[in-house]
């Protein structure tokens, strides 16, 4: 099991001020993911810095998850919504597995991985990311394929949800303590209007932006 760090993280070597683990879920926050057909509120997911020494850990997950999404769109192929998340999380996967290899390879000091975990360690959700200039740059983000909404998870039991949301509340909160001025992120199509809920706007070259100036 991928054990990450639970202390005090930065975004980069070079700043001054850190980043802490938090939960997405707080006693004044609202909004709750609620678990289908149930009443009791879903335990609150957390976001995590992973040590260098784990990214080729990471790595080994995000290929675990290609390849259990590769096995669900076999299964799914004849249901186009369907086929189409599926790929698009088999394709993210593989990213990040190769980002994560590179970074460790290279000792790329310049990004960092971050996962989102559930009560009980398990993983949930994978972000690659970076500082530069006055900006955080989400490279990739994904959720667990056994997470996505569609018809192929249906029968698997309990969505895991939040992570998505988990990952925007965290770089809402603690990203400004970093001098970051906006957060940018380069999401597939099919995510886009997600990120829209959140306040990111989309660039003429097809980048979603959020500014932070007002909460510096």
């Amino acid at each position: 099991m991928l054990r990450c760090r639970r202390s005090v993280a930065t975004i980069t070597p070079s700043c001054v001020l850190m980043l802490q683990s938090v939960p997405y879920m707080t006693k004044n926050m609202s909004i709750i993911p609620v678990l289908p057909n149930q009443q009791k509120p879903q335990k609150p997911l957390y976001i995590e810095r992973v040590a260098p020494h784990n990214y080729l850990k990471v790595k080994q997950l995000a290929q675990d998850w290609e390849s259990l999404a590769g096995k669900k769109i076999r299964v799914h192929s004849d249901e186009s919504d369907t086929y189409a998340r599926l790929v698009a999380s088999a394709v993210v996967a593989k990213f990040i597995a190769l980002e994560c290899y590179s970074i460790s390879s290279n000792h790329d000091s310049s990004k960092e991985i971050y996962v989102c975990q559930d009560e009980t360690d398990q993983v949930q959700g994978i972000a690659v990311v970076s500082k530069k200039s006055s900006a955080l740059h989400v490279h990739y983000v994904m959720t667990h394929p056994s997470n996505i909404r569609c018809d192929a998870n249906k029968l698997e039991g309990a969505l895991v949800k939040g992570a998505g949301r988990s990952f925007c509340a965290f770089l809402e909160r603690e990203a400004p303590k970093l001098g970051v001025e906006s957060v940018v992120l380069s999401p597939l199509a099919s995510s886009t209007d997600f990120y829209r809920k959140f306040g990111f706007t989309q660039e003429a070259d097809g980048k979603l932006v959020k500014s932070l100036k007002a909460k510096l």
